[in-house]
């Protein structure tokens, strides 16, 4: 079981349906990764502008670092869950998400833009109670007469996303639309809409309540039915195309009066089809007398009613498969830029993203370009419940602009040493007229 949380933790946390908010690009408007939320939001120069490649990725969890929970042991990696326990919250959070824009190209002439990019994106989205590593720890002992709350939620999924934008500018006025075809490669989630136990304090006895949903394309088996026989493997398999498919917009305007940029940006809006997805479910109630909660997660096999049986007929787990929609959650971004001179700008942020525990998110930067190679920001962020700081540079070398940011500057740059880290690095190319 052990073994199991690992991979999920690990998927959730290292690997990873949508983009990490990025504060930073939204102050550095002529990148042309500005726009991400809002398509309209870049100030390209004329001609062909060119990103080569561009990586980026965030992690956060309401607990411990990665590099506190997983340690080296004889066997590989160990999950100590023990360092887990004084940090946990009611209910705890895992979020993490991977994109790579493998090319991205606009050209603008006149004032009519036109683009297409391509954007690997792995996203991870989980939270799990706090009674789910409490009972792994201690058993069932230190709750008896208690009701504890065992299910974890979530979903993992990775999918291409091919897109073309179309701007037009209208003088004070610039309005853009981006569709985006979707093509998924895995896709894992589990529905827990009910998964406790309660121990009876007079006969010591387990009474299990389960209702939960395990979805899975392309990533997770269970073999038998058994919720500890699993395969889990196919992350290493990619293709461009699939038969998953779906489709989203982003919508996005931008207003311009004297040295204020005004923005509001929608996207997301859509949804992706998993076509023959594995769907195990368990919906029961049962008791069961002299076995502790170690016993039920260490052990493949269980003594019920004097017959050797499996988790399968434990949990009474069904299989089926069927087509699964799911619907991306929908961003919202508005901003607000000001001029003050050639060298400073300031930038005000707010980021509303839909199906998450803390929808709402908001950054202040200021930017100075005065050095001769290299442009700076300094980014102020507040998500996640948490005051994060992040730091942006990009560097002019002629017609090649890379570019880095990363956030938790406090805690130095260690992604697995922290709790929420954000990185973003990639490479313009500008062949203006």
């Amino acid at each position: 079981m052990k073994r199991l949380l690992l991979i999920i933790y690990c998927t959730c946390g290292l690997i990873t349906a949508n983009a990490q908010l990025d504060f930073y690009s939204g102050g550095g408007v002529d990148l042309l990764e500005a726009d991400y939320f809002n398509p309209s939001w870049a100030q390209l120069d004329s001609g062909i502008t060119i990103g080569v490649a561009s990586l980026g990725y965030q992690q956060y969890h309401s607990g411990a670092s990665y590099r506190d929970l997983i340690s080296n042991g004889d066997q590989g990696a160990i999950l100590d869950l023990d360092k887990l326990a004084p940090k946990l919250r009611a209910i705890n959070h895992l979020q993490s998400t991977l994109s790579l824009q493998t090319v991205k190209a606009v050209l603008r002439k006149n004032n009519i833009s036109v683009g297409f990019s391509h954007e690997l994106v792995l996203q991870a989205d989980m939270s799990y109670p706090s009674g789910l590593v409490e009972l792994y720890n201690q058993g069932n002992q230190p709750f008896i007469g208690e009701t504890i709350d065992l299910g974890p939620s979530g979903e993992f999924m990775s999918y291409n996303a091919y897109a073309v934008q179309v701007g037009i500018d209208l003088g004070l006025v610039r309005l853009a639309v981006r569709p985006k075809l979707l093509f998924g490669h895995q896709f894992l989630a589990m529905d827990s809409r009910r998964f406790s136990v309660y121990t009876d304090p007079e006969f010591y006895q387990l009474s299990f309540d389960t209702d939960f949903e395990i979805y899975s394309n392309g990533l997770l088996r269970f073999d038998d039915l058994n919720l500890i026989n699993y395969n889990f493997s196919g992350l290493d398999s990619w293709s461009l195309f699939s038969n998953n498919t779906g489709f989203a917009i982003d919508l996005g305007a931008t207003m311009v009066v004297r040295k204020w940029q005004l923005g509001l940006g929608l996207s997301d809006i859509g949804s992706m089809n998993w076509k023959d997805t594995e769907v195990y479910e368990s919906v029961k109630q049962f008791d069961y007398s002299g076995i502790s909660i170690p016993d039920v997660l260490d052990l493949e096999s269980l003594v019920v009613g004097g017959n050797l049986d499996s988790l399968r007929t434990f949990f009474d787990v069904s299989e089926k498969t069927e087509d699964v929609r799911r619907t991306l959650p929908l961003q919202f971004r508005a901003s607000a830029l000001y001029a003050l001179s050639d060298d400073w700008s300031f930038a005000a942020q707010a980021h509303y993203r839909k199906q998450n525990f803390t929808p709402w998110s908001f950054a202040l930067s200021a930017n100075y370009g005065g050095f001769k190679y290299v442009e700076t920001s300094l980014v102020v962020a507040y998500r996640y419940e948490e005051l994060n700081v992040g730091l942006g540079l990009n560097a002019r070398l002629g017609k090649f602009r890379p570019f880095l940011a990363f956030e938790n500057i406090l805690q130095g740059f260690k992604p697995t040493a922290s709790t929420n880290f954000y990185l973003r690095a990639g490479i313009n190319l500008g062949l203006s007229n």
